[in-house]
């Protein structure tokens, strides 16, 4: 490929200084929630996609759609609108207001969203079960394989 062609012979070190950039990356995102409004920051984390469009490009030559570039601007946009449009301020809350949020309707929130997790994955197991004997079922080997 283009991109094992361009790196050749510089694996380990790319390798190394890809994980020493996303572990710091991981860590300077954590800092920064200490700094400003978690609402602003934490939708700015799709600025992700926009590196990951920009760098598949540039760097390891991938073709870049059309219809990826019109994602990349509705990102960007959106990320206009919420640093424009964003509350800048932040409150601190103590123990027992935090406490004061957890009420009865969020732990049933909590529980109905465990209960549906619960439910749509023992679904998805059944379906799984299902196609999976629906495959064998109707597999049938070519007539020299055929055991009678």
């Amino acid at each position: 490929s283009n991109c094992s062609t361009r790196f050749k012979g510089k694996g380990k070190w790319v390798k190394r200084m890809g994980a020493f950039l996303f572990v710091v990356g991981g860590v300077l995102n954590f800092v920064s929630f200490s700094y400003a409004a978690q609402s602003l920051l934490a939708s700015l984390g799709s600025v992700q996609f926009v590196s990951n469009v920009i760098f598949g490009k540039f760097v390891l030559g991938e073709k870049v759609f059309c219809r990826t570039w019109v994602a990349t601007i509705v990102i960007c946009t959106g990320n206009i609108l919420i640093v424009y449009y964003s509350n800048r301020d932040t409150k601190e809350y103590s123990a027992k207001e935090l406490m004061k949020a957890y009420t009865l309707d969020y732990r049933w929130y909590c529980l109905a969203a465990f209960v549906i997790l619960i439910v749509v994955q023992r679904i998805y197991n059944y379906c799984g079960r299902l196609i999976n004997a629906y495959e064998q079922k109707n597999f049938s080997a070519p007539n020299g394989y055929k055991i009678s």
